[in-house]
């Protein structure tokens, strides 16, 4: 069960200085709470521009479904046993806490006519930071074990003493362990906890910019939206009473083995826009900047490529509740950025479709 209050206040200070307040109290079964709150305020300096700001905590529950003890099963790709798929199991942790956050961000907002005076220009630059504390995942990648186990020259073993290193107890070998045997054909399995990992601090920028204008009998109106990291950092991470990492700076890397997804340090889309009466074409620009493999050796795309596509659609309205649309997706049929994993690239960043086209129709009653 979850039970929740809540509360808010709005503040005119002045004219054109706004402050606003809210309050959360969250009950969960399980003896588990919460009290989150977010302060936010802004401040119209002047004709076009005005400030913003605000500052807050967070609070997220171990997920609904989530059993102390419970073991899932998966493959993962070795990177010390030369790219095979073998078994991972995820034991839930029996002590798993919810974890918290703190966010600020500061911004500016600027609103005025453009070149002429029937047209609109937007700009909001925001800076954001995001703290979070133990995070609710996977304490530490198979990857990151294996790689403590057979940290030996060539990847093979240098101790099979669980008192010099522990985490030999979750490697489930084929023929048990021998100093010195390679990391290749010689295990089955490894597993590692689910639970309370280490914090993370992320922090960038948003850029949103919009302007629009009259064209012919139309309107052409042009959007951009930009993401850009400066920080991805994680905390130290210690498992079995083992540093399995002393924290990371994961920006512009794939994190293939370990638990971040890839991590481009941007992300941005860029369109254009025309409607006239009845009909809409939309063109779309989106990229994502490469990133780096961080796994030792030469991999297979390992300084990556930027990913940047351009999308088409049109929208005609027969009537006010049926609509046509057909689009062209990926134009110019890029082929997803190079990574060495199981498909040839990474599904969090690129698309292996290539150039397809759409046609549908919509119908609202």
């Amino acid at each position: 069960q979850q039970y929740s209050f809540f509360g808010e206040m709005s503040l005119p200070v002045l004219d054109n200085v706004n402050l606003q307040a809210a309050v959360r109290r969250e009950e969960f079964s399980g003896g588990l709470g919460a009290t989150v709150y977010k302060i936010s305020g802004k401040w119209d300096v002047w004709g076009p521009l005005s400030l913003r700001g605000s500052y807050g905590t967070n609070y997220q529950a171990p997920p609904v479904g989530v059993i102390p003890g419970e073991v899932n099963n998966a493959v993962r790709s070795y990177t010390i046993a030369g790219g095979n798929w073998l078994g991972a199991q995820f034991i839930t942790d029996a002590s798993l806490v919810p974890e918290t956050a703190t966010s600020w961000n500061a911004g500016a907002i600027w609103q005025s006519q453009g070149f002429a005076a029937d047209h609109d220009f937007t700009l909001i630059v925001d800076y954001f930071n995001i703290e979070t504390q133990d995070e609710i995942t996977q304490i530490a990648d198979p990857n990151q074990i294996a790689n403590l186990v057979f940290n030996g020259a060539g990847g093979k073993t240098t101790t099979c003493d669980p008192a010099v290193q522990p985490l030999l107890r979750r490697v489930t070998f084929n023929n048990g362990c021998t100093v010195g045997m390679s990391a290749v054909g010689s295990f089955a399995s490894i597993s590692t906890a689910y639970g309370n990992g280490p914090g993370q601090t992320t922090n960038g920028y948003d850029i949103q910019a919009n302007y629009t204008m009259p064209l012919g009998a139309g309107d052409l109106s042009f959007a951009l939206t930009a993401t850009k990291v400066t920080e991805l950092t994680t905390g130290p991470t210690s498992l079995d009473g083992v540093v399995v990492s002393t924290g990371d700076k994961r920006l512009g890397t794939l994190n293939f083995a370990t638990v971040a997804a890839a991590a481009p340090e941007w992300r941005a889309n860029l369109s254009a826009n025309y409607r006239l009466e009845k009909h809409n074409v939309r063109v779309g620009v989106s990229y994502v900047s490469a990133v780096t493999d961080e796994r030792a050796g030469v991999q297979y795309g390992e300084f990556g490529e930027d990913w940047l596509t351009t999308d088409v659609n049109y929208l005609f309205d027969l009537t006010d509740t049926l609509r046509l649309t057909a689009s062209i997706q990926n134009l110019f049929d890029k082929d997803p950025p190079p990574a060495q994993e199981e498909l040839g690239y990474d599904p969090r960043l690129g698309n292996p479709l290539g150039r397809t086209f759409e046609i549908g129709v919509k119908k609202t009653f």
